[in-house]
Parts: C-alpha cells; sequence; structure tokens
C-alpha cells in the first residue's frame, strides 16, 4: 500500500533517497586516533576511552580499532614454540 500511496503522491515508485544511513560515528578523525592509540597502545580499551577528549563508549574504541587494522592480544602468554 505504501508504494501506491508513494505512487499516487509524487508519480514514482522509487524508493526515497537524501535520509539519514546510519549513525554519526563519535571518532571521525581516523589519523589522530591511530596516533593517539600508538602513544597510549599499553592501555585497555576502557582506559582509552576514558583519555579521549570526547565521550566515547569501550565498544567504539573497539570497532575504531578494528576500522584502522588493530587487533587485540588473545592470549597473554608466550607459547612454548619459537
Amino acid at each position: 500500500y505504501l508504494w501506491i500511496q508513494r505512487r499516487e503522491q509524487t508519480g514514482s515508485y522509487s524508493a526515497k533517497t537524501g535520509y539519514q544511513k546510519g549513525c554519526n560515528h563519535c571518532i571521525t578523525d581516523l589519523d589522530a586516533f591511530e596516533s593517539f592509540v600508538r602513544s597510549n597502545s599499553d592501555k585497555t580499551q576502557a582506559e582509552m576511552a576514558a583519555l579521549w577528549p570526547e565521550e566515547v563508549s569501550r565498544r567504539t574504541i573497539s570497532r575504531m580499532l578494528k576500522k584502522i587494522g588493530f587487533t587485540r592480544k588473545k592470549d597473554l602468554w608466550v607459547s612454548g614454540k619459537g
């Protein structure tokens, strides 16, 4: 029914355009974020979130780390091989 209404109102069946897709990102300057991460590489994601100038969550830090190509250490001990 919505497609029929759109056809009657606008004369076209085409989908709506120009609306926001997704959320605004809290961290927009990835170069500044990467230098921040390099200088605070010994900190946890929660500590980085507390140190970031704007209010961000630990999950936001995690997503941005993945976006710039950084990974988390899954294993804190050194294996016996090599």
